[in-house]
C-alpha cells in the first residue's frame, strides 16, 4: 500500500514540471528597399527578341519596304525588272529586265509579249544592285530614235558634252554615271566582259579609254565601277555602239 502511494505521488509531481526556459523565434527584420539608394537591376537589362521574332520582324519589315517600294508595280508585272535607266533630256527613260540569257528580250516587251522593239535588257551574267564592276545594258538601235537609238549621237562630242550623266535607278539606290568612253566596234566579246580575273579589270579600262574616239578627260581608276550602254551599229558588219561611263 505504501508503495502505490509511493508511485501515484511521483507520478503527479513529474506532471506539475514547467519548463525553466522558453524557446522563442524571431524572424529576421524585413529589408525594404529605397528606390533612392537599391540599384535598378531589371530595368537596365534589355530583352532581345528571339531568333524566330527576329525572322518575323525582318519579313515584316522586307513586305513593307516592298509595298512602299515606287518600282513594286513593275516586280509584279514582269519579275525580271531590274531598275530604270534614263538620260536626261533625250528619250532614254526605261525599265530594264534582265532575262536566262541575252537573246529572250530582243523581240519581247516588258510584258514579255513578242514585240519588234523589244526590251532594255541587262546582261544575264550581271548580278545587279551595283554590285558589278562592268554593268552593261542591252537596247536595239532604232531609227524612230526609241529604245537605245539616241545613242548613236553619242558619236558627236557636242551632244556628249550636252548628255554627259546616265542615271540607273534599281529596286532601292539611284546611281548616276558619267561618261568617259564612246566609240563603234565589231561585237567583241572582250568588250562585253561582266567579271574579271585579277589584273583584267584594269586591263580592260585601259582597252575601252583606248577605243574612245574622244579624250574625255574623266577619272576611272580599278576600283570604279562602271556602265556599258549598247546598241547596233551600221557603220561597219556587225557593228556595236559603246557607251562607257564610271559612277560618281
Amino acid at each position: 500500500m505504501k508503495l502505490l502511494i509511493l508511485f501515484l505521488s511521483i507520478f503527479l509531481t513529474s506532471c506539475s514540471i514547467k519548463p525553466t526556459a522558453k524557446i522563442s523565434y524571431e524572424a529576421p527584420p524585413r529589408v525594404v528597399s529605397d528606390s533612392a539608394t537599391q540599384p535598378e537591376m531589371i530595368s537596365s537589362v534589355k530583352i532581345q527578341p528571339n531568333e524566330q521574332e527576329a525572322q518575323e520582324e525582318q519579313e515584316e519589315q522586307f513586305e513593307l519596304e516592298f509595298k512602299n517600294n515606287s518600282f513594286s508595280e513593275y516586280i509584279e508585272t514582269n519579275p525580271d525588272f531590274v531598275g530604270f535607266v534614263k538620260i536626261e533630256d533625250t528619250s532614254i527613260d526605261y525599265p530594264v529586265v534582265k532575262g536566262d540569257d541575252n537573246d529572250y528580250y530582243l523581240k519581247r516587251d516588258f510584258g514579255r509579249k513578242k514585240d519588234y522593239y523589244g526590251s532594255i535588257f541587262m546582261d544575264y551574267r550581271n548580278f545587279g544592285q551595283g554590285f558589278d564592276f562592268n554593268t552593261i545594258i542591252y537596247g536595239h538601235n532604232m531609227k524612230d530614235n526609241k529604245m537605245f537609238g539616241v545613242l548613236r549621237n553619242y558619236m558627236d562630242v557636242d551632244f556628249i558634252s550636252s548628255n554627259p550623266v546616265i542615271t540607273f535607278q534599281d529596286l532601292y539606290q539611284t546611281r548616276q554615271y558619267q561618261i568617259f568612253s564612246t566609240y563603234f566596234a565589231d561585237s567583241d566579246g572582250k568588250l562585253i566582259t561582266t567579271s574579271f580575273k585579277e589584273g583584267e579589270y584594269e586591263a580592260y579600262l585601259d582597252m575601252i579609254q583606248s577605243n574612245s574616239i574622244y579624250d574625255l578627260d574623266v577619272d576611272v581608276d580599278p576600283e570604279s565601277k562602271i556602265l556599258t550602254l549598247v546598241t547596233c551599229s551600221y557603220d561597219i558588219d556587225n557593228g556595236r555602239y559603246f557607251i562607257h561611263a564610271v559612277e560618281i
